[in-house]
């Protein structure tokens, strides 16, 4: 199913644009000093992890930014102005990914963290799927990942760098950070260099600059800034259904049958056959359907198609039944009806013998 958006964003006449990236540690002030950070530095969109939750909720943003998170709310991407306009590329569980077009063509930043005493290979793997997704795009992903390499900075590497190294050389990306860079992290003595900033080779150029700031987060993370050179424009995105599988639910089914029988044990015994009926009406609550051959097609599927192997009968359990036959009109409260071809569109049955 592909879907036309329309983005409709506008940026002024400098040609680069800014993204601010931060751990918040999970902290009511570095979250509400987002604001003011923003408006200092010029930010036009946020790379965030462990931002302040309450009742499942991110707290203490303003309510005209536009925020997209990942399932468990640890990471996210805040939009502060609302002209800039984008589509949600994947929401995983760890990981966030949003799309945005410029003036060369769509970049897709994605937001990720993963904690250090979980599975830093659950978090590498969502990356790896929203890549994927979007072959030879542009992409720049930031994320704290809590692995220890020489290469942004560590003076020793542990078993998750290693897995980062692993996954950065897999897949042809380039890290922005400086193994000379200040420390991400600082909490009282303890310095660290946790959170990496990656993208894809065609990013390399257009990442004018990457920057551990000294402006106060309120976190025991530092801000970094990237600069990329390109203006975000307005575009016309083709949206894809990524969902592994799509369940149809359909609202009406039509049935034709050779010949029909229907039974009324409540009116005393009285059992009627039509056996030229011109029309047969049935409403019912629930159905289960059974055909040699069933094609079915949902409007909310937009195309999919289902095919059922095989099947012997349809059965169709109903409240009320209303038969014309000739002028017999029997009302009964349930019905089998068995034919040797049906097509089903939906939940309600219309059946004509």
């Amino acid at each position: 199913m592909t879907t036309n958006i329309t983005l409709n964003s506008s940026f002024s006449s400098n040609k680069n644009f800014n993204i601010l990236q931060i751990n918040l540690g999970r902290t009511k002030a570095a979250t509400t000093h987002l604001h003011p950070a923003v408006v200092k530095l010029k930010t036009d969109i946020l790379l965030v992890q462990e931002p302040y939750v309450y009742n499942n909720k991110i707290q203490g943003l303003p309510m005209s930014w536009n925020i997209f998170t990942s399932t468990s709310n640890k990471a996210a991407i805040f939009i502060p102005q609302t002209i800039h306009k984008v589509i949600t590329v994947a929401k995983l569980e760890n990981t966030i990914a949003v799309k945005l077009h410029t003036d060369h063509k769509p970049i897709t930043l994605i937001s990720a963290y993963s904690s250090p005493t979980a599975d830093i290979n659950q978090t590498l793997q969502e990356i790896q799927d929203i890549i994927r997704m979007i072959p030879n795009e542009n992409f720049l992903v930031g994320a704290d990942l809590n692995g220890h390499n020489p290469l942004w900075g560590y003076h020793r590497t542990n078993k998750r760098g290693v897995a980062i190294m692993d996954f950065l050389l897999a897949n042809n990306l380039y890290i922005n950070n400086s193994s000379d860079a200040p420390p991400t992290f600082t909490r009282n003595t303890d310095v660290g260099w946790p959170d990496l900033t990656f993208c894809s080779q065609e990013m390399i150029t257009k990442v004018a600059s990457w920057e551990v700031l000294e402006e106060p987060s309120f976190s025991d993370h530092h801000f970094i800034q990237i600069t990329v050179r390109t203006i975000i424009t307005s575009h016309i995105f083709n949206s894809y259904d990524t969902a592994p599988g799509v369940t149809t639910t359909s609202p009406r089914v039509t049935t034709a049958a050779p010949r029909v029988t229907t039974t009324a044990p409540r009116a005393r015994g009285v059992t009627t056959t039509a056996p030229r009926a011109r029309e047969i009406t049935t409403t019912a609550c629930r159905v289960t359907t059974t055909a040699p051959r069933v094609t079915t097609t949902s409007p909310r599927a937009r195309g999919v198609t289902t095919t059922a192997p095989r099947a012997r009968e349809i059965t169709t359990t109903a409240p009320r039944v209303t038969t014309t036959a000739r002028g017999v009109t029997t009302t009964a409260r349930g019905v089998t009806t068995t034919a040797r071809g049906v097509t089903t569109t939906a939940i309600g049955i219309a059946t004509t013998a």
